[in-house]
């Protein structure tokens, strides 16, 4: 009898490996975007990092927050200084995954689309890259009147970082999805303002665009750091 029982035991042994196999694989994990950037970076391969100005805008509205905020101007050049934004963010990667895959490449290279608002953005799939990142900078002047009559002018700049991947859908097309998105945004004191602020280069007499760019090189240097360091 004790035999019998026995013999029953292993029958079910084969069985519960099997079980056990089927579950794991079917629970298995997709691999982490630390393990992602490893296997690209130890296969010689690159991950672009792309900087392009996206959007200049200038606005008007009051102190009391009663007035809606009404467009002064759109399209605005943004500073060609900017562009060490991308650098940073290239050397903030590198650092916080310990690599040297991440490559800056030029925006210029890219082809652009118009989206369903109107706004031009790059054809990302395009690139090569089984990962990359987009790092779009995004500024705004607002003009804003106070009851006494003054007035003041406040600059703010983002950094809108996507990190990104090319993949192919069911149907062999290749699309490009967001990952994660990170910000990094600075802003000015309000700064008094005479005369008339109508135009970018008012806006530029009363602060110059760029005067944020290294406290916003710091904020996202900052970003990345945190972001990368819980992976």
């Amino acid at each position: 009898m004790a035999a019998y029982s026995f013999s029953r035991s292993r029958m079910w042994v084969v069985p519960a490996l099997l079980l056990v196999l089927v579950t794991g694989s079917a629970f298995a994990k997709d691999p982490t975007l630390k393990e992602r950037v490893a296997a690209i970076a130890g296969a010689g391969k690159s991950i672009a990092v792309v900087y392009w100005p996206s959007f200049y805008s200038g606005e008007v509205s009051d102190s009391s927050g009663s007035l809606a905020r009404t467009t002064l101007f759109t399209g605005g050049a943004i500073p060609a200084s900017y562009s060490a934004i991308g650098q940073t963010a290239v050397e903030s990667f590198n650092k916080g995954f310990s690599v040297t895959a991440f490559t800056p490449v030029d925006v210029a290279k890219i082809p652009m689309k118009q989206s369903w608002t109107g706004e031009k953005t790059p054809e990302w799939t395009t690139l090569d890259n089984e990962v990359f990142v987009s790092v779009g900078l995004f500024v705004r002047e607002n003009l804003i009147r106070n009851r006494d009559g003054s007035k003041n002018v406040k600059l703010s700049v983002l950094a809108k970082i996507e990190i990104m991947e090319n993949s192919v859908d069911k149907k062999g097309k290749k699309e490009a999805s967001v990952l994660k998105t990170l910000n990094a945004s600075v802003s000015s004191k309000a700064v008094p303002a005479t005369g008339t602020v109508s135009t970018q280069a008012d806006f530029e007499k009363v602060i110059p665009t760029d005067s944020l760019l290294e406290e916003l090189k710091t904020a996202v240097d900052q970003e990345i750091a945190k972001y990368v360091a819980k992976q």
